[in-house]
């Protein structure tokens, strides 16, 4: 019975920090609208709320030039809601630009994360992104970086 505990009732796939394993699974409105707005050249920042709410669900992204799939979930939430109730919100935010940066980055190992877990990297106009994943391609952390000290000013705290 413990076995069954973890599958998911939709298409039977396990059910893990990031959602459901399956790749057909059938996600949310939300979910499904947020995957496909972070397609953009420059996907924009999203309510707090929302990115909240879908990494709850939790889903799973394709890298382009490596086939491996990425999971975003309660880890990257956990993440984001250990800092200052501002800057939190202001990291849920930018979950577009993470996805983004997974499906499209260059992609390094993650020394932090042990074997088998990478670093995915992607300036975009205002700033750069880095998302580390560990050994299972869950995300654990996402971070913003500015190429320019004047920009890095200007940012929300």
């Amino acid at each position: 019975m413990s076995g069954e505990v973890n599958k998911c009732p939709q298409d039977g796939g396990f059910i893990g920090d990031s959602g459901c394993t399956h790749p057909n699974h059938e996600h949310s409105a939300l979910v499904k609208g947020l995957l496909e707005k972070a397609r953009l050249r420059e996907p924009g920042m999203i309510d707090a709320h929302d990115a909240e709410q879908a990494l709850r669900e939790g889903f799973y992204v394709n890298t382009a030039t490596a086939g491996i799939r990425v999971g975003f979930g309660k880890r990257l939430l956990e993440h984001t809601n250990s800092h200052r109730e501002g800057k939190a919100m202001a990291r849920k935010e930018l979950l577009l630009y993470a996805v983004k940066t997974v499906r499209g980055g260059k992609r390094r190992p993650n020394p932090k994360g042990g074997p088998n877990s990478f670093g995915y990297a992607m300036r975009f106009e205002k700033f750069g992104m880095l998302v580390c994943t560990d050994k299972e391609g869950q995300v654990e952390e996402a971070f913003t970086f500015f190429y320019d000290e004047k920009k890095a000013r200007g940012r929300r705290k």
